[in-house]
């Protein structure tokens, strides 16, 4: 086993990197340094953002030598750039699959509660799901015990929706129950459902995108299964952005999504990235809240690009898993470009 690690002040750290190369441009630069370090975990920056700046060339000789060494030209602050740009980009995605969490939980409340309108209860009863399945079975009794257990604790706390519900009706409608389930159990709660149910929530997602972008494929045909996968996929983003852990080169197989319909429209292979997960929120989105979420992708995009340079920042992209049309694709250029102008002054 490696020597464990052992605690380090700030004034050590710092001379650990530097020899490692990372270069300061003078006492204000340190300075810098150790303003953000008294903020930010040395591991969570350094150890999350380093990678992508590392000389993949040095090779270790002597015992004392460094594990690691810097590329030539690398200064403290390209890594907190890229840090910032990820904490940015978090807080975009974020937001949007907020929207995407309520615009789903939506459809699964509307279709499910049409099915089961006579039984306010119909989410506890196991028959009510896709229990004929039986890989399916032990999954959704469990499911069904998370929603009473939620159930039980929010009746015991004054002032909560299902508390108030409570005092005056026999049943908890899936209406009122929803708001506190968390994406992932909502991703098992659909994953789930009966096809039928599936069926109506993919059929009314994909004509409310076609009716937004008429330009792409009318003829796509969105499956519950590749929908399900899709909902997953997303999940394990927010749990990244949720938790502020590093988002820019994450990645998530856990799946199948051979592609979607805008990949299938610009002949993109589904790589389970950020680039992919764009463009998935993308189809679930108005024109309108696309120019605002492009916009505010382009700004941390553009600020990057300034602050590093262009070949590191095409290493970044590309670590993103960026089409090499991925301005044209996302339709970002000007906003891009725009962006530009106001962090290159």
């Amino acid at each position: 086993m490696r020597e464990e690690k052992k605690f380090k002040t700030i004034s050590e750290q710092l001379e650990g990197l530097k020899r490692k190369n990372l270069m300061f441009n003078g006492e204000s630069d340190e300075n810098f340094a150790i303003d953000v370090l008294e903020k930010t975990n040395f591991y969570t920056l350094v150890n999350g953002y380093k990678e992508i700046f590392l000389d993949v060339n040095y090779q270790k000789i002597n015992n004392n030598d460094p594990d690691e060494r810097y590329e030539k030209d690398t200064f403290f602050k390209d890594l907190y750039f890229l840090y910032y740009f990820d904490s940015e980009l978090r807080h975009v995605f974020l937001k949007f699959i907020f929207m995407f969490e309520s615009n789903i939980k939506a459809k699964i409340i509307y279709y499910f509660s049409e099915k089961f309108y006579e039984n306010n209860n119909a989410y506890l009863d196991k028959n009510n799901f896709n229990y004929t399945d039986s890989f399916l079975q032990s999954n959704i009794e469990m499911l069904i015990k998370k929603m009473e257990k939620i159930i039980d604790n929010q009746k015991k706390l004054p002032n909560t929706r299902i508390n108030h519900y409570s005092q005056y009706y026999s049943a908890i409608p899936l209406w009122v129950l929803m708001p506190q389930l968390d994406f992932g159990t909502i991703s098992h709660f659909f994953k789930y459902c009966t096809k039928d149910i599936q069926s109506k929530i993919a059929k009314h997602l994909k004509s409310n995108f076609i009716k937004n972008y008429p330009e792409y494929n009318n003829s796509f045909i969105l499956t519950s299964e590749v929908l399900s996968n899709m909902l997953f996929f997303i999940n394990s983003f927010r749990n990244i952005c949720a938790h502020n852990e590093r988002l820019y080169n994450h990645r998530y197989y856990n799946n199948n999504i051979n592609t979607t319909v805008i990949h299938d429209f610009y002949h993109l292979k589904f790589k389970y990235s950020v680039f992919d997960l764009i463009l998935l929120l993308m189809g679930f989105m108005t024109p309108s809240e696309y120019e605002l979420f492009k916009k505010l992708i382009a700004s941390p995009l553009a600020f990057l690009y300034c602050n590093i340079g262009k070949e590191r920042f095409i290493k970044i992209v590309q670590k993103m898993k960026f089409s090499r049309k991925w301005e044209e694709i996302l339709k970002i250029k000007d906003d891009f470009e725009k962006f530009k102008l106001i962090y290159s002054n």
